[in-house]
């Protein structure tokens, strides 16, 4: 499960942040 959780924090949730501007609304 780390392997995966690890995955989805590098690569699942930037993605997210990106598509979605997170980044934006966490400033």
């Amino acid at each position: 499960m780390g392997r995966l959780k690890q995955t989805y924090s590098e690569e699942i949730v930037p993605a997210m942040r990106e598509k979605f501007s997170y980044a934006n609304v966490m400033e």
